[in-house]
């Protein structure tokens, strides 16, 4: 079904037909044809504009959008004219009109006929990437300047798929990329400005408001440090899927994304077995010791999605528990969460808890974790990290704990010194 556009095009692509074949036949003789000849013009040109629209009409030139014009449309432009043009040459011999037929019109009109139908779909592409697009770019304001790192294939993809929509939040500045030769050409008519190393210079040049990374075959390393520029300069940034996902052809401005930890990781996300974890949380007594600690913390608030009958919260430091134990009963107004000071050295202190609570589960993360100032403190360091947690072993095992798990840092480590290997505990 055509809509007025379409409608418009046809339209004129029949003006172009009936042209292109006036111009072929003027072209033949000088521009001063015969009088014979003329008279049989006017009957070529009546066959040519009722077999050739009809051919147009049933191809797929009516189905592709200006604004996307590519080399695709300019083979499919190829077949159709060439099929529009022998379907004219196969009725002049039905109608044994062959005799009056100059081949060399004939093959002025393929020419000129192709290369007018592909300037048509070109001229309006042209006209809205290198005028109309700027133009409104310079419209927008600062917060929509764009840079995009990486002038490769996920790149001109991105651009591409850009320019092509309306209304698009994206002003492009330029692209970064981190092979030095690039810098000062262009790419799709967008200049490379730099290199990655120039990036958070280069934000604060052009007056950047987002960044799109556009690397996702790069090191992880690569993409923290231009996150680490991004930080610095106080920009937004944003990333693409993975190199999958750009090879299939399935990069979408709508695919654009936050930057997530599993970006960074460099390796697949370890996947959770959230059913057996489940299995000795749910409805159980957990006891987390260190409760207040950055780790012993976030075991808190993980340990809490799983509905725990009780979740019992040890440490030695008050406020840090008291902020803990606020979040964790804002969070989760179901959840019974008991808040304890205690010290896990004190032998009494703790099997008086045991003995109270009777934890089905202990995470223990109570444990001094920074090397450079235990150095300096080693009577503390195996005081706590080993007195302690004997002392909060030894209590789960007199009252039949069933899980006891060890998470601290300098636990987790093949242990080469009092606290541990050093530089994981860094």
């Amino acid at each position: 079904m055509f809509n007025k556009r379409r409608l418009f095009v046809f339209l004129l692509d029949i003006f172009t037909i009936a042209a292109a074949f006036s111009l072929a036949f003027l072209l033949r003789f000088d521009f001063s044809p015969p009088p014979a000849e003329t008279d049989f013009f006017f009957k070529q040109l009546l066959l040519i504009l009722t077999i050739k629209p009809v051919v147009f009409l049933f191809s797929n030139l009516y189905r592709s959008i200006w604004r996307f014009a590519s080399l695709q449309d300019a083979v499919e432009i190829f077949k159709t004219v060439t099929i529009a043009s022998m379907a004219v040459f196969a009725a002049m011999l039905f109608f044994h009109s062959y005799e009056h037929f100059s081949r060399a019109v004939f093959f002025m009109d393929w020419i000129l006929l192709f290369t007018a139908i592909s300037a048509s779909r070109l001229i309006w592409r042209t006209y809205r990437e290198t005028l109309l697009i700027p133009r409104l770019e310079r419209k927008r304001d600062n917060t929509s300047r764009t840079l995009i790192v990486g002038a490769g294939q996920a790149g001109s993809m991105l651009l591409k798929e850009i320019r092509g929509m309306r209304g698009s939040s994206y002003q492009l500045v330029g692209f970064v990329d981190d092979d030095p030769k690039k810098k000062g050409r262009s790419l799709n008519g967008v200049p490379v400005l730099g290199t990655t190393a120039e990036l958070k210079s280069l934000i604060l040049r052009h007056q950047v408001a987002k960044v799109i990374i556009a690397i996702p075959s790069a090191p992880r390393t690569a993409i923290r440090d231009v996150i680490r520029s991004c930080e610095t300069a106080h920009v937004k940034f944003k990333t693409l899927p993975g190199l999958g996902q750009i090879l299939n052809g399935k990069v979408s401005v709508s695919q654009v994304k936050d930057v997530e930890i599993e970006d960074l990781l460099g390796r697949d996300p370890v996947q959770l077995d959230e059913t057996g974890i489940g299995n000795y949380l749910t409805d159980k007594r957990v006891l987390v010791s260190g409760a207040a600690g950055s780790i012993g913390s976030e075991i808190c608030r993980q340990v809490a999605r799983y509905q725990p009958r009780e979740l019992i919260i040890l440490d030695s430091a008050e406020t840090p528990l008291f902020n803990i134990e606020r979040e964790l009963t804002a969070r989760y107004p179901q959840l019974l969460v008991i808040p304890v000071i205690a010290d896990v050295r004190n032998k009494g202190r703790i099997e008086m808890l045991f003995e109270s609570f009777q934890p089905d589960v202990v995470f223990h993360a109570a444990a001094y974790k920074h090397v450079p100032l235990m150095e300096y403190n080693p009577l503390e360091a195996v005081a706590n990290n080993i007195g302690g947690t004997k002392v909060l072993a030894d209590a789960a095992d007199r009252c039949g704990v069933r899980n006891f798990v060890m998470v601290s840092t300098d636990k987790a480590v093949n242990p080469t010194n009092v606290m541990g290997g050093d530089q994981a505990c860094r």
